[in-house]
């Protein structure tokens, strides 16, 4: 079946929304860890609230139900499927301790070069539903202009590059790209990607409230005063994200995906960090500079598809 415009456009304008959602989330996320002293803490907020979200819209509109069916029947779901929300998990504790530090722009611009260069690796090796997109110049031009981004932002933006956080940044990012072909795999098995996102976020909050149990002893530094938004926003914008990625993943395949998400990522960023900066963060040439090259990347590393594979090659 030939794809027509709009059945790629809107996919791809659901994966820009998504990533509007994500940067929103990692923007309230850390005025939370700010508030209440915990990254920790804030991540973990973070993780039940979409979690309970979830769950609640996945009853009620029978979703889990069929999910279970779908399951009993024979739907085949794999254990790394399951636990890669833990990845979720992770990138929230790096975005809220994170992004009080090095501010959301430039957080974005590194969490951008993992993304990318994991997406690259996730299609390649077939990992997502979508099947198999193989390398082309202008995808390893993409990435490559992504990592020069983030060199042009780490320059431009603080004394103190942090990094330390930058460069965990760019794991999580790239364990992302697994995250959302993970997302895409439970999501084809069960029939509903809510009930995917809610399994991605459940397994996220086991992981966020081992770490607050560590590293804080379930304390609460700075204590519970934080507004109400601050609490809510964050778990809702990201689940959210995760149904809309488990939704479109296997139409758009993880690169083109975390493409679309990355440049709405950056735009809400870069408006983010203008209307509500960071304490000690200024917008220089190098950060508009370095959020234009990585639309410039999405724009390029979108031009090689890479042949995507039919359903019948991918069945064969």
């Amino acid at each position: 079946m030939k794809l027509t415009r709009w059945s790629v456009g809107i996919p791809l304008g659901l994966a820009f929304s998504a990533g509007l959602a994500v940067s929103l989330q990692v923007f309230t996320l850390g005025r939370l860890a700010s508030h209440t002293g915990s990254p920790q803490l804030a991540a973990t907020a973070n993780t039940i609230v979409g979690a309970v979200a979830l769950l609640a819209i996945a009853i009620a509109t029978r979703a889990s139900a069929r999910a279970v069916h779908s399951v009993k029947a024979g739907a085949r779901v794999r254990a790394w499927q399951l636990l890669m929300g833990a990845n979720g998990g992770l990138f929230l504790i790096v975005a809220s301790s994170a992004v009080p530090k090095v501010g959301v722009a430039l957080f974005t611009v590194a969490a951008v070069c993992g993304q990318t260069l994991g997406s690259l690796a996730v299609d390649r090796l077939a990992l997502s539903p979508a099947g198999r997109r193989h390398f082309t110049t202008p995808r390893l031009v993409g990435a490559a202009l992504a990592i020069v981004a983030v060199g042009i932002s780490a320059l431009g933006s603080h004394d103190d590059l942090h990094l330390g956080w930058l460069g965990l940044t760019v794991l999580v990012g790239a364990g992302t790209a697994v995250q959302q072909a993970a997302l895409g795999h439970v999501a084809r098995a069960t029939g509903e990607p809510l009930v995917a996102g809610w399994v991605n976020m459940t397994v996220a909050a086991v992981v966020v409230v081992v770490a607050w149990a560590i590293v804080k002893d379930g304390a609460v530094p700075g204590g519970w005063s934080a507004p109400l938004v601050q609490w809510l926003v964050p778990g809702l914008c990201g689940a959210l994200a995760l149904v809309i990625f488990a939704t479109v993943v296997k139409r758009l395949g993880v690169l083109r995906l975390m493409l679309a998400a990355i440049a709405g990522q950056s735009v809400c960023a870069l408006l983010l960090d203008a209307v509500a900066p960071t304490a000690g963060e200024v917008i220089t040439v190098q950060t508009l500079v370095s959020v234009a090259l990585t639309l410039v990347a999405v724009t390029v590393s979108g031009l090689g598809r890479g042949g995507p594979q039919t359903a019948a090659q991918r069945a064969g």
